[in-house]
């Protein structure tokens, strides 16, 4: 398994890294990949390849139009 070093990393956040660790009952490092994880998301989420096309906008209907949809509706 690779490892990771994270050098000059801030007391307080280490400190706050340390709290999340023991209210989550796990080692720093544990808490660590945890958040790395939920942060990156896992490699079972949908590729993005997989999602579906956006939508793309219609163009704006002219008065015409509008006009012309009102009329053929009350036929």
């Amino acid at each position: 398994m690779p490892d990771i070093l994270i050098r000059n990393l801030p007391p307080v956040l280490h400190a706050r890294l340390k709290a999340a660790a023991a209210s989550h009952r796990r080692s720093v490092t544990q808490e660590a990949i945890a958040i790395i994880d939920e942060k990156l998301g896992s490699e079972s989420a949908t590729p993005a390849s997989r999602l579906p096309e956006p939508i793309k906008p219609r163009r704006p209907i002219t008065m015409e139009e509008t006009l012309r949809y009102i009329d053929e509706g009350q036929r």
